[in-house]
């Protein structure tokens, strides 16, 4: 359903054999692929996906690794990705992808695998559009302990820097509740200048330690870029290499077309 993007190539072996994110597999080392499922639900309503919003109880929410599935499952939709460890990998969505979840009312996503005592390691939901607005990024912190999963958390969003953007906010009482930038994919300047801006993205970055207890630094790294978004950085330099791209086209065919009337 989605493409999976890395940053940074990586030629080295990948030593994690456990490709199911429901199984606790052996402590992963960095450059070791990693397995986790994103899940997309409904938000809001009697049958939201996520119904259990306090930190006490929000452990109790359906998992998508739980056997048999829970009934609230049962419209969910579920990727699964294997970035590999301390590189920063951008899980983006094509807007294709984005036009069928919005059609089936799948306006929510959370992250899902098993962790450190063969507990289920479940993401606070996030809402990634509301009527024609999409919130096109997110970043995604995997937390490790000694190489096995400890936690998921979401790198704390700001609404300072929308620009033609509005600021929504969503599950109030959830962990981690927060507010973002939405834009109107129709409206929106950003989203017609280079409509994958308007793509949902989730940058994927690890803290904590690996099995030989290295620490991991992709998420400071990606901290440290501040208000910029990794994934718009990204999109930026892929337009800017397909209009470099469509004018030496362009320019190649003018010279193809001089050359042929001159021929005539």
């Amino acid at each position: 359903m989605a493409g999976e993007r890395g940053l940074l190539v990586a030629m080295a072996k990948d030593g994690n054999s456990n490709f199911n994110p429901c199984v606790a597999g052996p402590g992963v080392g960095v450059k070791d692929g990693f397995s986790f499922g994103v899940v997309f639900g409904v938000a809001d309503g009697e049958n939201r996906t996520w119904p259990h919003s306090n930190p006490q109880n929000f452990s109790q929410n359906p998992n998508p690794c739980e056997s048999p599935p829970p009934p609230l499952l049962a419209n969910t939709e579920v990727s699964v990705f294997r970035p590999r460890v301390d590189e920063i990998t951008i899980l983006r969505f094509s807007l294709a992808d984005a036009d069928r979840l919005r059609t089936k009312g799948l306006d929510a996503f959370s992250v899902f695998a098993t962790g450190t005592e063969n507990k289920d390691r479940l993401a606070a939901p996030r809402r990634w559009f509301v009527g024609n607005s999409i919130v096109p990024s997110y970043t995604l912190i995997v937390n490790l302990d000694k190489g096995k999963l400890e936690s998921f958390r979401w790198k704390r969003e700001s609404c300072r820097f929308c620009g033609d953007g509005q600021c929504i906010s969503y599950f109030d009482g959830y962990p981690d509740a927060q507010s973002s930038c939405a834009f109107d994919r129709s409206t929106s300047q950003q989203c017609k200048e280079a409509p994958m801006r308007c793509e949902l993205a989730i940058q994927v970055t690890w803290a904590g330690t690996d099995k030989d207890s290295a620490v991991l630094k992709s998420w400071y790294q990606v901290d440290s870029l501040g208000k910029y978004s990794l994934s718009d950085l990204y999109v930026k330099a892929e337009t800017s290499v397909y209009d470099q791209y469509n004018r030496t086209k362009s320019s190649a065919m003018d010279t193809i077309n001089g050359l042929a009337n001159g021929a005539r």
